[in-house]
């Protein structure tokens, strides 16, 4: 998946998914370039939300899938 920001920021997120014997596990590979100096500042800043809002994205993920089943 493609990603951008007008703030200085783009990249690629591709998400792996690995078959295991109590179910799939999901991993998320991130690469990120930071055009300016001021996102180049933040990046720790701003890849630490992103770790964050991946985790929770995640979680209502398996909560619905459980549901489902």
């Amino acid at each position: 998946v493609k990603v951008s920001a007008a703030e200085g920021f783009s990249g690629i997120n591709r998400y792996e998914l690995k078959e295991t014997g109590a179910g799939t596990e999901v991993h998320m590979v991130a690469d990120y370039d930071f055009d300016n100096w001021a996102a180049k500042l933040l990046a720790p800043l701003i890849m630490s939300q992103a770790r964050e809002k991946f985790a929770g994205d995640l979680a209502r993920l398996k909560e619905k899938a459980e549901a489902a089943q």
